[in-house]
């Protein structure tokens, strides 16, 4: 998901399982900016060479929008769609001028997250299964389960180039940092905060915490390999 402030000169991208709802929110109610939902012009791109959905027309027009992808991630399916700089009147200069920001989240809580979200439990497939077989996933499981933040936020030249990466462990006194430097001097969603309202919970991480029902250290090591850049680009912790 993207949300836009033309005004403030902002965009906000919602990483799947990173408490982006809560943000949206905030932002839409509060500071004005703008969210858009929308299945790119050239959506069949970001399904892999090898899916059969890619070469298949009707059946594309089953798994609209950016969260039905495989591949290249959600930054790269806004910025290259047509359709969509036209209706959020975007362009190439405003892609690189304005303040770009996201939030990301310990990739072990993050993947257990969408596990749990996604209800792959009911099928009585363990989770490592899924993270093994990803072919088993549709899109929409794919995308939130399997493809790592930091291909979600890299541009296509595979650079990082966003000014704020936020921390979901720290979201509300990090998204407030934010605003601030965006120049908003007044937080207008503070009964959010006082109130805890939609605010995702978050447990310290530690191995034991891992040790549950949906991991054990099969898991963990698969979670150390998909999600490597993720680690260290974002400076979380790799347990082995």
């Amino acid at each position: 998901m993207c949300s836009i402030n033309h005004d403030l000169k902002a965009i906000y991208f919602h990483i799947p399982k990173v408490g982006g709802l809560y943000i949206e929110k905030v932002l839409q109610k509060f500071y004005n900016f703008e969210t858009y939902y929308i299945t790119a012009d050239n959506h069949s791109d970001y399904f892999d060479e090898k899916d059969n959905i890619k070469n298949n027309i009707n059946k594309i027009s089953e798994f609209k929008g950016f969260l039905n992808i495989r591949t290249k991630g959600i930054y790269r399916y806004f910025i290259n769609s047509k359709n969509f700089n036209y209706i959020s009147n975007m362009n190439e200069e405003k892609w690189k001028s304005y303040k770009k920001f996201t939030f990301v989240r310990n990739p072990y809580e993050r993947c257990v997250s969408a596990y749990k979200y996604l209800k792959l439990y009911k099928n009585d497939i363990l989770l490592e299964n899924y993270l093994t077989n990803t072919s088993i996933l549709n899109n929409y499981e794919y995308v939130h389960l399997i493809i790592s933040q930091h291909e979600h936020i890299i541009n296509n030249n595979n650079i990082i180039e966003f000014d704020f990466i936020g921390k979901f462990e720290n979201l509300n006194e990090e998204l407030i940092s934010i605003l601030l430097k965006l120049g908003i001097n007044e937080m207008k969603h503070l009964y959010y905060i006082e109130n805890n309202i939609i605010i995702n919970s978050y447990e310290e991480t530690e191995k034991k915490y891992l040790k549950n029902n949906f991991m054990n250290d099969n898991v963990i090591k698969l979670i150390n390999n998909l999600f490597e850049n993720d680690f260290k680009m974002f400076n979380y912790i790799i347990y082995n």
